[in-house]
């Protein structure tokens, strides 16, 4: 089971980083929003801190899809605890 979500999880990021795929980085910080949130809480003590932990990670993946004449992912925000909200 493992060997196959980590299999998923590469093919997402292929699709997110080739094809600029909103679905697949939407799925990304779906399946690894809550374990970025828990370590990060975790580490500073503060659920407000830790949404902004949590937020610059995957801010900091998002230019990876960017190619020339492409829209990187903008508009990141926490909309809950273990919620993030996305737009390309």
């Amino acid at each position: 089971m493992l060997g196959r979500m980590i299999a998923e999880d590469h093919e997402l990021l292929e699709s997110f980083v080739r094809d600029q795929s909103e679905d697949a980085f939407t799925a990304l910080v779906n399946r690894h929003l809550n374990l970025v949130y828990s370590a990060a809480v975790r580490q500073v003590r503060s659920p407000e801190l830790a949404e902004e932990v949590s937020l610059s990670v995957f801010t900091q993946l998002a230019p990876y899809s960017a190619v020339p004449g492409s829209a990187p992912v903008r508009n990141l925000t926490m909309n809950s605890p273990g919620e993030i909200g996305c737009g390309l």
